[in-house]
């Protein structure tokens, strides 16, 4: 007789986990906010090489006497975040010239994080929208999950950016989603250490990188090794919706062949100290240690993890 398995998963996602497991992003963000090299004037007065990892713009703007303006600017590669971070854009009727932007949680993780880190009335961000480069203000202040862009001056530049943020997100919102793309990983019990001495390989255990929201404060890149084989795969799911009583949640339904799995799974796991990976196409959502009355029911959460 089948159970019910629940996943607890980051409350970092405002979307449900529906929204991130079928969408896949573009190869090229319709909309991004990227980082603008702090010594772009220089580096282009210069005539400088391109820095690596970041690509030159030309950033087309009226000045505050109307006046058309040019500069170039070179905006790093990977993008702070992307449209897929947006829950929600708006525009004022009175201030129809400023977008005013909502991102998920997550996004406002990262963009806080990219914010802290810079030189706060110097450096600077560019919106790029179909692959121009639609604002580039200096940042004043730490921005988080809601802030407001400026200077789009185009006709109805604002509201049509709005209108496309806004269909993005309703998408995502109504994407469903496939239990295929789930597995659980086991973690090496050593990880942090066996990383720490710059170990490369482990028996039975491969490394993995851990995406930028789920690293510290370092600035370092950090690495987890995870069994060869996930514990289960969503291909053991006979069905998974999102718990409407605990927003970030996902119920799972798992087939006989998963339980047995997990049973064997947790006779090597410590519970309490143990941990196991949540991955979700390729990407580790989170780390939850095993709890202490371990499988086949689970509540996994993201703390501790």
């Amino acid at each position: 007789m089948s159970q019910l398995f629940y996943l607890l998963l980051f409350p970092a996602f405002c979307f449900p986990l529906s929204a991130r497991a079928k969408a896949v992003p573009p190869s090229v963000p319709a909309v991004s906010v990227r980082m603008v090299h702090p010594d772009s004037q220089e580096l282009d007065r210069e005539r400088s090489p391109v820095p690596e990892g970041y690509t030159p713009y030309t950033y087309e703007f009226r000045d505050r006497h109307g006046k058309m303006q040019r500069e170039r600017l070179f905006l790093k590669n990977t993008p702070i975040i992307t449209e897929s971070e947006v829950e929600q854009a708006r525009i004022e009727p009175e201030r129809r010239e400023c977008l005013h932007i909502t991102l998920n949680t997550q996004g406002g993780k990262t963009m806080k994080a990219a914010t802290s880190a810079m030189n706060l009335g110097r450096d600077r961000l560019a919106l790029v929208v179909q692959g121009k480069i639609k604002s580039a203000p200096v940042v004043q202040a730490v921005i988080s999950r809601t802030f407001e862009i400026s200077g789009l001056d185009g006709k109805n530049e604002a509201s049509g950016l709005a209108e496309l943020l806004n269909r993005r997100a309703s998408t995502e919102k109504n994407t469903p989603f496939i239990p295929q793309d789930l597995a659980l990983y086991a973690v090496h019990p050593e990880s942090r250490r066996l990383v720490e001495e710059g170990a490369l390989r482990v028996p039975g255990f491969r490394l993995w990188k851990l995406p930028a929201h789920r690293q510290g404060k370092t600035g370092e890149v950090e690495y987890l090794f995870l069994g060869n084989s996930p514990i289960i795969s969503g291909d053991c799911a006979r069905h998974a919706e999102p718990d409407m009583e605990h927003p970030g949640s996902l119920d799972i339904t798992w087939n006989e062949e998963a339980f047995r799995k997990l049973e064997r799974a947790s006779a090597g796991l410590r519970p309490g100290k143990d941990r196991i990976a949540v991955v979700l196409r390729g990407t580790i959502l989170s780390t939850p240690l095993i709890p202490g009355n371990a499988f086949p029911h689970h509540s996994y959460s993201r703390s501790g993890g």
